[in-house]
């Protein structure tokens, strides 16, 4: 067996592979989408993008703020099963 040849890898360890990353894009896009508003209010280049971004902050909601987290972990876990099934088909290991 070469160096550069890994042995296989089992099931479990693979499929808890693909669940970390599926999780890990989850919460990524879920964090980015709940605190976009806040992280533009302070970086926007424009005095009408700070304004639009101040006025959505100051009308937030918990409820909105779970809405965005939602949108966002599924989108994230959404991409992190694409890649997950694209690493399948071609029978790589994440």
């Amino acid at each position: 067996m070469n160096p550069s040849e890994s042995a296989p890898k089992g099931l479990m360890v693979r499929l808890t592979g693909f669940a970390a990353i599926i999780l890990v894009l989850a919460m990524v896009g879920g964090v980015v989408t709940l605190f976009y508003d806040y992280a533009m209010r302070y970086r926007a280049e424009t005095w009408s993008e700070r304004e639009r971004s101040k006025d959505r902050v100051e009308r937030d909601s918990t409820s909105a703020m779970k809405r965005r987290f939602t949108i966002g972990a599924g989108t994230g876990a959404l991409i992190g099963i694409v890649y997950a099934i694209r690493c399948l088909r071609r029978c790589e290991d994440p």
